[in-house]
């Protein structure tokens, strides 16, 4: 029988590939069978095979068809590849290379030289680590013309990455994170992590670049699997291991190939890989959810209040939170989509006080945390401001008295963990409702101008609030803003307290950004509060949202979310006729509550979340 070699190997795998595509149920066995002979074949002849590079190409494909085989049967095969028992032959130059780092070792006074040689046919030697810096220049100008072969391995020269998360055998989550420690990585280096699919090796597109002085020797990367929906509704396993980029290009070119992929034979000679990293991982399935969704709070239960989400139409309803004992209201999605701020309320038992806090949750309801402490005083309506660094929200203090709450706007900064009182106490101002204008750090809040003597909006800046500016006032009270840039200008939606207490939405447009707005208000609803329709009292219309994706506008009536639509004809609003009948003129119903439910506060943007299939 003829001595299996690295060739042999090599064109056994890529048959094995071949193969892999035209599998069939009546073919599996046999191939499955054929998978394990090669693990086998290829662990003894590791006794054959010297060169490192050699040994590294056979240990990734050995990790890759101990994936598949784990994929088949859930059991990972040993992959432990034979120690060599032959020698390495390494050319002339290598002897000489070593000799000469010998002597400069033993002398230390002798002046380094540099060699002209031609840099597109040599590979450098990497410094070797461990040694004084002196040695470590010394190293790095020996002139060499050095084979793939002789580039130093990790184990031989002292560099290590280490992989404590995720362990081998891990379930993982779409956003993943991985973490370990580094010894004698140089400044500029940088920490990769490799899927293995098929031939080809996917680095994923962050990396970890080695500080110039690091504050501790550990490391972490987090990214995100990019896969189509339709993968990641399938539950997956993965193979992967830890490398090391030895310069900036070589940096690059990983992180640039997370999409291609690199050829497992043509990974590049600067890239040391670290085998004692290689893990292989798991993945349930998942519902992928990157578009334009709506979050809103839902009692079901009469006692507390969870999350959901839906798409603009109402459909692919999706529970976010199911807590019995504590109430999420008033959600707010972040910028980027990918997280909730909300309140959390919560009582010990139907007689004590409840108790508020602001808390924050990736968008899948996992992570949570509080960014306040808990309170006896009213929060309402958290809101990220446009650069995510601010949280806004109100505060009803009740100290004074238990049934009458004084109301402020309160911000809590990010980077500080402070929470800053907007104004001190003001007759004039009017701070339960607020919203922030896009794109700045100002926040457009009630107050009572002089003109009208009823409720309008200024504006002030977080960092100036003794500086106000008039923003919009109508001979009504005006409460509940909400705007969104709207072709060259803006758009804002309001609502107005009728003299008989009531509630109806409309609507602005501006057409410069310029304050006070320019234009007339639309009112938005038809139906009055009060009317009778088939038997049911209708109620006030109340807390409209503009749609930042659409010509669309949300708002709640009688405890269900309706969604309105609207067309610019010469620079005014016409809305469009309602598509269902629901006893609204203009608007369609999206969220439709039952007789003992209610809802809480709610919001709309664009979502970016992984929620488990079960």
């Amino acid at each position: 029988m003829s001595e299996v070699n690295f060739k042999s190997l090599q064109l056994l795998h890529e048959s094995l590939l071949q193969k892999q595509q035209n599998i069939t149920e009546e073919n599996q066995q046999g191939f499955t069978k054929g998978v394990r002979e090669y693990i086998d074949q290829a662990k003894r002849a590791g006794s054959n095979i010297a060169s490192t590079r050699e040994r590294d190409q056979v240990r990734a494909n050995l990790r890759y068809w101990a994936n598949y085989l784990y994929s088949i049967d859930k059991t990972f095969p040993d992959t432990e590849l034979a120690p060599s028992t032959v020698e390495e032959k390494r050319p002339v130059s290598t002897i000489i290379t070593f000799i000469v780092f010998i002597i400069l070792i033993v002398f230390g006074g002798i002046q380094s030289y540099r060699s002209v040689v031609n840099r597109s046919t040599v590979t450098p030697l990497i410094p070797v680590s461990g040694e004084t810096e002196t040695a470590t220049a010394l190293v790095a100008d020996i002139p060499t013309t050095i084979s793939v072969t002789d580039l130093p391995t990790p184990e031989s020269t002292g560099f290590n990455v280490t992989l404590s998360s995720p362990a081998n055998g891990d379930s993982i989550t779409p956003n993943l994170e991985f973490s370990g420690t580094f010894e004698n990585l140089k400044p500029g280096w940088a920490i990769h992590a490799l899927f293995i699919r098929e031939d080809k090796y996917f680095p994923i597109k962050e990396n970890y670049l080695i500080p110039d002085k690091p504050l501790s020797n550990e490391w972490t990367i987090q990214t995100q699997l990019t896969e189509s929906p339709d993968e990641m509704s399938k539950a997956q396993s993965y193979s992967v291991f830890l490398v090391a980029s030895i310069n900036d290009s070589t940096r690059e070119l990983l992180s640039n190939s997370s999409e291609s992929g690199i050829e497992i034979k043509s990974l590049p000679d600067t890239v040391l890989p670290f085998d004692n990293t290689a893990r292989v991982i798991y993945r349930d399935p998942f519902k992928m959810v990157q578009e334009t969704r709506l979050v809103y709070s839902m009692s079901l239960n009469e006692t507390s209040y969870d999350l959901y989400t839906s798409r603009p139409d109402g459909s692919d309803v999706t529970q976010i939170t199911i807590t019995p004992n504590v109430s999420e209201i008033f959600p707010n999605l972040s910028p980027d989509g990918t997280k909730i701020v909300y309140v959390k309320r919560f009582r010990e038992t139907s007689s004590s006080p409840h108790m508020y806090a602001i808390s924050i949750m990736d968008a899948n309801g996992e992570n949570d945390h509080e960014i306040t402490d808990w309170t006896p005083n009213v929060l309402e309506t958290p809101q990220w401001s446009p650069d995510s660094l601010y949280i806004a929200y109100a505060v009803g203090d009740i100290s004074q008295s238990s049934s009458t709450a004084s109301w402020n706007i309160q911000v809590y900064e990010f980077s500080t963990h402070d929470n800053t009182v907007l104004f001190a106490e003001s007759e004039r101002f009017d701070q339960r409702y607020f919203t922030w204008l896009p794109d700045t750090n100002d926040i457009i809040f009630g107050a009572r101008p002089q003109t009208t003597g009823t409720v309008g909006f200024d504006l002030v800046h977080i960092d100036s609030s003794e500086e106000t500016t008039f923003f919009f006032d109508t001979d009504q009270d005006d409460i509940r803003p909400g705007i969104k840039f709207f072709e060259n200008g803006y758009l804002l939606t309001y609502t107005v307290v009728n003299p008989d207490k009531t509630h109806d939405i409309y609507a602005i447009t501006d057409s410069d950004r310029q304050f006070p707005f320019d234009g007339s208000p639309i009112r938005l609803t038809f139906r009055r509060a009060g009317e009778m329709v088939d038997g049911v009292r209708i109620g006030s219309a109340d807390y409209p949202i503009p749609d930042p994706a659409s010509n669309s506008i949300y708002y709640i009536r009688n405890v269900n979310i309706y969604r309105l639509e609207f067309t610019m004809r010469e620079g005014r609003m016409e809305l469009n006729e309602t598509k269902n009948n629901d006893s609204e003129r203009y608007g369609d119903l999206v969220i439709e509550t039952g007789l003992k439910d209610d809802i809480w506060g709610f919001d709309v943007g664009f979502m970016e979340a992984f929620f488990p299939i079960k």
